[in-house]
């Protein structure tokens, strides 16, 4: 078996587990935030929206580091990266106007200016 495909079969029946688990909210929520984020990494923000719904702001902030802040090559400085930015709010949204609009106010005011300015 390739490792690709190890991989999402290792990651599906990880989400299966974690779909059926009775504790699915406390299983989310204690997941470290680098696990955290690649388990959204693995399956793709757009798919993940039932994930984000259920994680930690510090989750989210976490995963935010990871996705939306990219340097093009080793050594340059991370920038901002408005366009996947919408792909995170329109998957935000999916969950609702004012679930997304809470999320919002448990981020750093600096993040949210940098984020609708840019």
């Amino acid at each position: 078996m390739s490792p690709r495909l190890q991989r999402v079969t290792t990651t599906s029946a990880w989400l299966m587990h974690l779909i059926e688990s009775p504790e699915l909210v406390r299983t989310v929520q204690a997941l470290p935030g680098p696990t955290f984020s690649a388990l959204v990494r693995s399956i793709g923000v757009e798919d993940a929206g039932e994930l984000l719904a259920l994680a930690t702001t510090d989750q989210l902030v976490d995963a935010f580091d990871e996705d939306l802040f990219t340097n093009r090559r080793p050594g340059q400085r991370e920038t901002f990266d408005p366009a996947r930015f919408v792909v995170w709010l329109e998957v935000l949204l999916d969950a609702g106007e004012a679930q997304a609009a809470q999320r919002f106010t448990q981020l750093s005011f600096d993040f949210v200016v940098q984020a609708v300015l840019d």
